[in-house]
């Protein structure tokens, strides 16, 4: 509907007019720190925990629809599959398909060796997985099958977007602080953005346009080019780590920062 949904440490769910600012919906009562979000097919709001639940709400009265307690560890990543089924990662270094209408566990991927970081669902319908084992994976979600691993950080990978063109954007952190640009179809790098950068990959988005934003601890979003690896611009304003991006309807970016605020910039 054109809202914005942002979670917080804070334990809390709110819901955003991102058009006067106007906030619509507390949504209270979790016991544990909220990690990731993502929209179901219903329009249902999807939240990933702490305590490696995850909770599903309708974001139109605030009520709780149900509660899937599956992982062990912290829920850092959740993504809408086309098929109406829902992935979530974690700390616990699986990931979960999930039936988000009656609750069901479909099956559990595993493979990675470190904490899973970040999900994205490609153009074909694969799921790329990122993790601090400094891999990504690409997996077929309708059988569970590993395609391949992608190598190539030197680093934990932070971050993963699919980009208009098909390719995969990935961003990472310590020492590798690049974002690179793969073709997820073959496993081959395209090309390697923002060498030089001293900060982590935190968040990435693709733009309308085609550009890609990234989202860094310098308290940063700087936008690229990425079919040429260009700097566009560097957007500033923050006053701590810039740890999440979302694209809105109207093409405006939200970026929501460790200085507890949501910023708006077209």
């Amino acid at each position: 509907n054109g809202n914005l949904a942002s979670a917080s440490v804070d334990k809390t769910l709110r819901i955003w007019n991102p058009i006067d600012g106007s906030l619509i919906r507390n949504i209270t009562g979790n016991k544990n720190w909220l990690f990731s979000l993502d929209v179901l097919l219903n329009g249902n709001l999807a939240s990933g925990l702490d305590d490696g639940t995850i909770k599903i709400w309708n974001p139109e009265d605030g009520s709780l629809i149900r509660t899937l307690s599956c992982h062990t560890d912290k829920i850092t990543s959740l993504a809408f599959l086309p098929n109406g089924n829902l992935a979530s990662g974690s700390r616990d270094k699986t990931i979960r398909l999930w039936n988000p209408i009656d609750g069901s566990s479909i099956r559990t991927l595993t493979g990675h060796t470190d904490r899973i970081t970040s999900l994205a669902v490609l153009h074909n319908g694969n799921l790329a997985s990122g993790s601090e084992d400094q891999t990504i994976s690409i997996w077929n979600p309708n059988n569970g099958s590993l395609i391949r691993t992608l190598t190539g950080h030197t680093s934990s990978v932070y971050s993963l977007v699919a980009l208009p063109n098909g390719l995969l954007a990935s961003g990472s952190g310590f020492e590798d602080y690049v974002i690179n640009i793969w073709n997820p179809d073959d496993g081959l790098l395209i090309r390697t953005v923002g060498r030089g950068q001293t900060w982590s990959v935190r968040s990435l988005a693709a733009l309308p346009n085609g550009f890609l934003a990234s989202a860094s601890d310098d308290m940063t979003v700087k936008i690229w080019n990425p079919n040429d690896g260009s700097l566009i611009q560097t957007l500033n304003g923050h006053t701590s780590k810039v740890k999440s991006l979302a694209v809105l309807p109207n093409g405006n970016l939200a970026r929501g920062s460790r200085d507890d605020t949501i910023k708006i910039w077209k």
